[in-house]
């Protein structure tokens, strides 16, 4: 639909109200923003379909003409309702279950798209006022329930004047907009794509002995891999969070040790959360600190000092999960005694396990929930199912 544009004024300003109670007389019409006639969302209570609605308010005056009265954005919302066309009965405002409506667009607002080809946002204004009178208001639909709903719109006021599109319409021509709700995605294993880049960063750090009178320093191997996580076939780009357990509720995981781990033979690990939300960069992670212990042999005790510090690279691959897995190779050089294990001036950290999990959701609000593990039997990094 071709529009004047000196016909039009697109505003977020307030404009003073007339009173609602004083309408007579509606045009009132409901539409996908998109103008499809047959428009699809997920039911998985967060892909919202934009609705447009055009309203057009008047009031009888004395002498028979008619007058178009103005409404704030404001107003407009709290006297327009979607309704299911078939009862005419109210969907949900703002609600959690079933089908519902808000004025609130979220980050999964858009159809989804037909024959597999990728749908955009709907950029829509949330309300336009038109030199003709009428004014074009966008709302946003949503469910949980699988199912197909004729969607009408109403305008109810304070005094209890009702004019509504649905089928037994009142006071306006019957308007409406078939909306079909499927299936919602849950990802699964099967669906993720994992891809490690191993021993990256090679480099050796020092760890500085002393025993009595006599001190010297032995080279431990140090790397870092990158495990990457997308899903195949379904999404390009989605958001990530990165969750712990401390035993009682979940939190969510900066950029810090997920996990921290000892192998048998004396090998130094750390498991990294990447948040989706820091652009990609380089940063350095590590442990510093000294073991000390006492040698049979010795008059004093023995002491390791450490600073042991890996420079990494993360998120390097736009719409990719990101885990980051440091590696200390401590058993070619290793002569801390059995149990002694490292920790940050003698405060335990071996064998540390916030329990990580991350979840993503996909364009459509879609979800999928993994917790990421070691595997204490094949020195591996696991995902499974949440």
């Amino acid at each position: 639909m071709d529009f004047d544009i000196d016909n039009i004024l697109i505003t977020t300003e307030s404009v003073d109200d007339d009173d609602p109670d004083d309408i007579t007389s509606v045009d009132l019409t409901i539409k996908a923003v998109s103008g499809s006639t047959a428009p699809v969302i997920y039911a998985n209570g967060r892909n919202q379909l934009p609705v447009e609605i055009s309203a057009k308010a008047m009031k009888e005056n004395a002498d028979g003409s008619e007058s178009v009265l103005i409404f704030s954005h404001a107003t407009w919302i709290h006297i327009l309702n979607l309704r299911h066309a078939g009862s005419d009965e109210k969907l949900t405002w703002q609600g959690r279950s079933g089908w519902c409506f808000t004025d609130a667009e979220n980050d999964y607002s858009r159809e989804v798209a037909a024959e597999n080809n990728e749908a955009g946002p709907v950029l829509a204004s949330a309300i336009r006022y038109m030199g003709t009178g009428e004014t074009l208001i966008t709302l946003y639909v949503y469910t949980d329930d699988i199912s197909t709903e004729r969607v009408a719109v109403s305008i109810d006021t304070e005094g209890g004047k009702h004019f509504t599109t649905a089928d037994n319409a009142s006071g306006a021509e019957r308007s409406s907009v078939t909306v079909r709700a499927v299936q919602p995605i849950t990802y699964l294993k099967s669906d993720l794509i994992q891809d490690v880049v191993s021993d990256l960063g090679k480099t050796q750090i020092s760890l500085h002995y002393s025993c009595d009178d006599d001190s010297w320093s032995e080279k431990i191997d140090a790397h870092y891999d990158n495990l990457y996580f997308s899903v195949k076939n379904k999404l390009q780009k989605y958001t990530v969070n990165n969750y712990g357990q401390d035993g009682k509720s979940d939190y969510r995981i900066p950029l810090r040790a997920a996990i921290y781990w000892r192998a048998d033979n004396h090998d130094q690990h750390m498991l990294i959360a990447n948040p989706d939300d820091i652009p990609a960069g380089t940063a350095t992670l590590g442990f510093y600190g000294k073991a000390t212990w006492h040698e049979f042999f010795a008059i004093g005790d023995s002491t390791g000092i450490y600073d042991l510090f890996q420079t990494f690279e993360f998120n390097a691959r736009p719409d990719t999960i990101c885990w980051t897995h440091f590696s200390f190779a401590a058993s070619q050089h290793w002569i801390l005694p059995g149990g002694k294990d490292l920790h940050v001036n003698d405060t335990d950290l071996y064998n540390f396990d916030a329990n990580p999990w991350f979840e993503f959701y996909d364009l459509y609000g879609n979800y999928g929930a993994f917790n990421i593990r070691y595997n204490d039997t094949t020195h591996e990094i696991e995902v499974d199912p949440r």
